[in-house]
């Protein structure tokens, strides 16, 4: 597909065909991130990071398992190397 660069203000810019933007989850508003790769413009949506807060995480943390972890038991009593405080 053929298209013509246009001028917005002092940026230069590119229409996408509804169609394509259907297919892929956006629309006006949406991030994307651009890339330069092998003398083309590469257009990849960006995905929304996820928020996390304490209580959720602490909330789907298994303690128990971490106590009965043989490795972190054994890596809490070795000797300082450094100048670590505890």
């Amino acid at each position: 597909m053929e298209k013509e660069l246009i001028r917005i203000g002092n940026s230069t810019g590119l229409t996408i065909p509804d169609e394509w933007l259907s297919e892929m989850n956006l629309s006006p508003g949406s991030k994307v991130s651009l890339v330069r790769e092998r003398g083309g413009i590469v257009v990849k949506p960006l995905t929304e990071k996820p928020e996390f807060n304490t209580k959720e995480l602490m909330a789907n943390t298994d303690f128990e398992a971490q106590r009965n972890d043989p490795e972190l038991e054994a890596w809490g009593h070795k000797r300082k190397e450094g100048r670590e405080n505890t």
